[in-house]
């Protein structure tokens, strides 16, 4: 993990980020509309541990941060608009315990000229724009509805093609980022089956899939690096496969390379014999074949001849050795991206909560 600035690292990332913070917001004091109430303060005690040191943020505070982030990100990305919260915020909270209505409407303005404005300044600012609030409404939208709607967001084909769209912006992602969110998007297209859920069911696939959000959000916000899903013992893994399939490249290759030369030299000594005029047999060929595998001493010459190789290409010719690096490096890379996917992919797991009713 980096401690760069997790916000608005680059223009086309601020949108991603900037559109996620839209839906969360709103999708937050949806929540606090509900069934949301303002803490109580208490009695102040100098003896008492601070507040932040010893629990991670309710939902009233979650909603706070996510209010003041979008303030903050829309400042940097579109300066002249104002936000859609007011500078109190003490303000559309009490408002939307009374009417959520007047404040998705002004959301919904605010979008709308957020999303104008960006198509016009930058055309793929806007589509990130669009993007992180299509990501962010996967949670978000189906907040309190019911199963028809989170069945509808977790189509498969709508996720395949939020999945499409973030191939034109993953340039601009964090390092992975854009491979991860992918993956775990064709896993969750399971929108074919929610409405066959019960109430419990359902109540669990929301839990699994707000584990999921908040993956995504960690390596949106570049508060955890696609590689530190990784522990230690996984590296190592990872490590061991790549060279071992790469020293079976080598063997592989020089098994090959051995049994042409002897195929060829059967042939060479057969043409030698048709010159000579005595007959052409292919079986003689296979039989000498057959008898020089069966040699150890050959066997033990081709392992020889396969350390020599080896140490040929790696030693003393860089140049033919660079492709068994580059080989290697590929492996090693589709491996860790392999894990990763793995490793942030946050299932759901329909038969353990039927065997649990």
């Amino acid at each position: 993990m980096t401690g760069s600035n997790p916000i608005n690292e680059n223009r086309i990332l601020a949108a991603v980020q900037l559109g996620w913070l839209a839906v969360e917001a709103f999708g937050l004091l949806r929540r606090y509309s509900r069934h949301g109430r303002q803490p109580s303060l208490g009695k102040a005690d100098p003896n008492r541990r601070f507040n932040f040191t010893e629990r991670d943020l309710t939902q009233y505070e979650q909603m706070l941060v996510a209010l003041q982030r979008l303030k903050a990100t829309a400042a940097r990305l579109v300066p002249n608009l104002p936000a859609p919260v007011p500078d109190d915020l003490s303000q559309i909270l009490e408002a939307a315990k009374k009417d959520i209505q007047p404040i998705w409407e002004s959301f919904e303005g605010w979008s709308r000229q957020v999303w104008n404005h960006l198509q016009v300044s930058d055309p793929q600012a806007g589509q990130a724009f669009t993007w992180g609030g299509d990501l962010a409404d996967t949670y978000w939208y189906v907040q309190g509805t019911e199963a028809g709607k989170l069945a509808e967001m977790l189509r498969r084909y709508r996720l395949e093609y939020v999945a499409e769209r973030v191939g034109d912006i993953a340039e601009a992602l964090p390092e992975g980022v854009a491979q991860v969110i992918r993956y775990s998007l064709g896993q969750w297209g399971i929108g074919e089956m929610v409405k066959t859920f019960d109430a419990k069911a359902q109540e669990r696939l929301l839990e699994r899939l707000e584990a999921q959000m908040k993956v995504w959000r960690d390596l949106l916000f570049g508060l955890r690096e696609a590689n530190s899903y990784l522990t230690p013992y996984h590296q190592r893994q990872i490590a061991r496969r790549a060279v071992a399939e790469t020293a079976g490249l080598v063997l592989g290759v020089s098994v090959g390379v051995w049994l042409v030369v002897l195929l060829l030299a059967g042939l060479g000594r057969s043409l030698m014999g048709s010159a000579m005029n005595l007959p052409f047999d292919t079986a003689t060929i296979g039989g000498d074949v057959m008898a020089y595998l069966s040699n150890w001493q050959n066997w033990s010459a081709l392992l020889a001849t396969a350390s020599s190789v080896v140490v040929t290409l790696t030693g003393v010719t860089g140049r033919l050795s660079g492709w068994l690096w580059a080989f290697h490096a590929k492996r090693s890379q589709a491996l860790t991206l392999q894990r990763i996917n793995l490793r942030t992919y946050r299932p759901f797991n329909y038969e353990e909560v039927e065997k649990e009713g």
